[in-house]
């Protein structure tokens, strides 16, 4: 590849997107909608203390570069993708990503904003922990201060399910999207905006492997010291369990399978899954039904008590 400029300038929602193109200084109507491309370290300081969102670039011509301070590389101008370019806009300004959609679905990230509906799907599924989206052991010990004494035995206060709920919700959008690349994603009523349920990844293995492995997006970048290219080559080794659950008011409709149909043609193209399970339990038969009709395999769980 020939040297690059120092810095260039594309844009992640749709001004700008032939970066490689020789042109040093693109037009961008809007300034905030600029993403910036440079291969030194000292354009990445620049840009970064400006509060831009910046891609490094690594090229034969700046090797001595360490070209760290962002999580974006890219080494070939294939990967400058509009997908990736828009990932790369949302992630920085915080904005929840569209994962995939149907004739009448759209599943996008979660939000802080999905907590009452999230909160409704929960109380709909008390007594079905796999349909809700926060862990029924969420309560954990929290250290003392002058406001947070250390409780009395016998006189424990009652914990303040909410406020956990909403933890939980908040740390979970900060830290799976970004650093797994996978999750439990909003399901949205294409027509009407409403949050109808929740859909998603719960965990990603390897078929012969005792533990989880990262989600791996044909998306990802290259580790840019060694040159090899992460996740460009579909692994079907790759397991990935599926979750899905719809308050109510939408079951019954072809929404499950509509939406659980869609998620696992993404997960073929974008993860390189080659097989997929549910955990069920054999009473919820409704749910044993749509995962073998759309090719799951199921893991049973312990019946209820």
């Amino acid at each position: 590849m020939r040297a690059m400029p120092r810095e260039i300038a594309a844009c992640g929602r749709g001004c700008n997107r032939d970066a490689y193109s020789g042109v040093t200084q693109p037009h961008c109507a809007n300034p905030e909608n600029t993403i910036w491309l440079c291969d030194t370290d000292a354009a990445i300081r620049k840009r970064r203390s400006e509060g831009a969102p910046v891609i490094a670039v690594s090229h034969a011509g700046n090797a001595s570069e360490e070209l760290m301070g962002t999580p974006w590389l890219v080494l070939s101008p294939e990967a400058l993708t509009p997908e990736f370019l828009s990932e790369v806009y949302c992630r920085h300004h915080s904005l929840p990503l569209i994962v995939t959609e149907t004739s009448r679905c759209l599943l996008r990230e979660l939000t802080t904003a999905d907590y009452p509906a999230l909160s409704k799907l929960q109380q709909e599924n008390a007594g079905n922990p796999e349909g809700c989206f926060f862990p029924a052991d969420i309560n954990v010990s929290k250290p003392t201060s002058p406001d947070n004494p250390t409780p009395i035995p016998g006189q424990l206060p009652a914990p303040d399910r909410h406020a956990e709920w909403k933890d939980f919700l908040a740390n979970y959008i900060a830290h799976q999207y970004p650093f797994f690349g996978f999750g439990l994603y909003a399901i949205l009523n294409k027509a009407s905006g409403e949050f109808m349920g929740i859909a998603g990844f719960a965990q990603i293995m390897e078929e012969n492997f005792s533990g989880d492995r990262a989600f791996q997006s044909a998306l990802t970048c290259s580790d840019h010291k060694s040159g090899e290219v992460i996740g460009a080559t579909p692994d079907k080794s790759l397991c990935a369990e599926v979750s899905y659950s719809l308050l109510r008011q939408f079951q019954y409709q072809g929404y499950a399978k509509e939406v659980l149909r869609a998620l696992m043609a993404y997960g073929r193209e974008e993860g390189g899954f080659g097989r997929f399970v549910a955990r069920i339990r054999p009473e919820n038969t409704a749910s044993l039904a749509l995962a073998r009709r759309c090719g799951v395999v199921v893991e049973y769980l312990s019946r209820k008590r």
